[in-house]
C-alpha cells in the first residue's frame, strides 16, 4: 500500500511540473506555461532563436497541442526564429510595439491561426515567417518594414488580401506563393525587385498593378496565375523579365497597361511584347494633395479600406502611396 501511495505522489507531482513551467528563451527573457494553455514571454531584448531540429524550451506543448494563448510581453526586440513554428492551437497573436523583427519560421503551419497584428516598429518578416498559415485572411504589413522575406506568406490559402507599404524595398523569392485567395495585389512604388515566384500559383489573382521603380521581376514571378486578366505597369522602362515571368497567364486576352510614351518599348521588351493587348495610360492619378472637405473612407489600391470616415488630416497624413477616395485616385507624397 506504501508503493501505491508513494507511486500516486509521483505521479501527481509528475503532472503538477507538466502543467506548469518556466525558463530562460533570451539573454534577458523569461518563458511562462500555465496550466491554461497561455504561454508567457516576458522581459526585455532579443529572443533567441531555434529551429526545426533545435526546438524552443516550449516546444514540447507545442507537439502536445495544448498552448492556446500566447502573450509577448512589451520590451521584447525580436521574435526568434521557429520560436511557435507549428502552434496548432494558436488562432491569434498581438506582436507588441517593441517588435523589430519577426525571424524565419517564427509563425510557420500556425495552420489555425486567423489573424496577426504587426506593429510599426516590425522592419523585417524574415523568410516563412507565416508559411503555411492556411486560415489567415487578410495582412496589413505597416510602413515601417522595408523587407518581406522568401516565403514569408506562402501557402496562405485563405489570405484574400494584403496591403503592402511604399516603404517596402524588396519582396522576397515566393513571398506569396500558392496564396490561391489572393485576387489582387498592387506592388508599390518603393519596390525595386519582385522576386522568383513571388506570386506563383495565385490561381485566382486578376489584377496586378507593378510601381513605378521596379526595375526586374524574378523567374516565374506570376507563373500559373491563370485568372489574372490586367497587369498595370507605371514604370516607364519596362522592367526587366527573367525567365517564365508570365508562364500560364493567357497573354492574348490579358490586358496591359502601361505609360503612355513608353508603348513602344513594351512592345519590344522581352516577355512584355507577348501581351496582345497593350494600352497606353496616364496614371490616372487626380490630384496629389486631398483638401475637400468633409469626412470620407480611403482605399488601398487594391480594394481594401484603410480609413473609415476620416477627415482631410487624416487623409493627408497617410503614408506614401495611391488611395482610392470617393472613387477617384490620389497620390499622398
Amino acid at each position: 500500500m506504501k508503493q501505491i501511495y508513494i507511486l500516486l505522489i509521483a505521479l501527481l507531482m509528475g503532472l503538477s511540473a507538466n502543467a506548469e513551467e518556466s525558463g530562460t528563451c533570451g539573454p534577458h527573457l523569461r518563458w511562462h506555461f500555465a496550466d491554461n494553455g497561455v504561454l508567457t514571454i516576458s522581459g526585455k531584448g532579443k529572443m533567441y532563436d531555434y529551429s526545426f531540429y533545435n526546438r524552443a524550451p516550449w516546444g514540447k506543448y507545442i507537439i502536445k497541442r495544448i498552448i492556446k494563448r500566447i502573450i509577448i510581453g512589451d520590451g521584447i526586440t525580436t521574435i526568434g526564429s521557429s520560436a511557435f513554428y507549428n502552434c496548432y492551437k494558436l488562432t491569434s497573436v498581438t506582436i507588441p510595439n517593441s517588435v523589430t523583427y519577426i525571424g524565419s519560421s517564427a509563425f510557420a503551419e500556425c495552420s489555425r491561426l486567423t489573424s496577426v497584428t504587426i506593429p510599426n516598429s516590425v522592419t523585417t518578416i524574415g523568410e516563412g515567417a507565416f508559411k503555411y498559415c492556411s486560415s489567415i485572411t487578410s495582412v496589413t504589413i505597416p510602413n515601417s518594414v522595408t523587407t518581406i522575406g522568401g516565403w514569408a506568406f506562402s501557402i496562405c490559402s485563405s489570405l484574400t488580401s494584403v496591403t503592402i507599404p511604399n516603404s517596402v524595398t524588396t519582396i522576397g523569392d515566393n513571398a506569396f506563393m500558392g496564396c490561391s485567395s489572393l485576387t489582387s495585389v498592387t506592388i508599390p512604388n518603393s519596390v525595386t525587385r519582385i522576386g522568383s515566384e513571388a506570386f506563383s500559383d495565385c490561381t485566382n489573382l486578376q489584377k496586378v498593378n507593378i510601381g513605378n521603380s521596379v526595375k526586374t521581376i524574378g523567374e516565374f514571378a506570376f507563373n500559373k496565375c491563370t485568372n489574372i486578366t490586367q497587369i498595370s505597369s507605371e514604370a516607364v522602362v519596362p522592367p526587366t523579365c527573367e525567365s517564365g515571368v508570365f508562364f500560364y497567364i493567357n497573354t492574348s486576352k490579358c490586358k496591359l497597361i502601361v505609360p503612355k510614351n513608353s508603348l513602344d518599348a513594351y512592345k519590344q521588351a522581352y516577355q512584355w511584347e507577348d501581351f496582345f493587348l497593350i494600352e497606353g495610360s496616364t496614371t490616372g492619378i487626380t490630384n496629389t494633395v486631398y483638401n475637400n472637405s468633409g469626412l470620407a473612407d480611403v482605399y488601398t489600391i487594391d480594394g481594401t479600406r484603410r480609413l473609415s470616415k476620416a477627415s482631410t488630416d487624416e487623409i493627408n497624413a497617410l503614408p506614401k502611396g495611391v488611395y482610392i477616395v470617393n472613387g477617384k485616385k490620389i497620390i499622398i507624397k
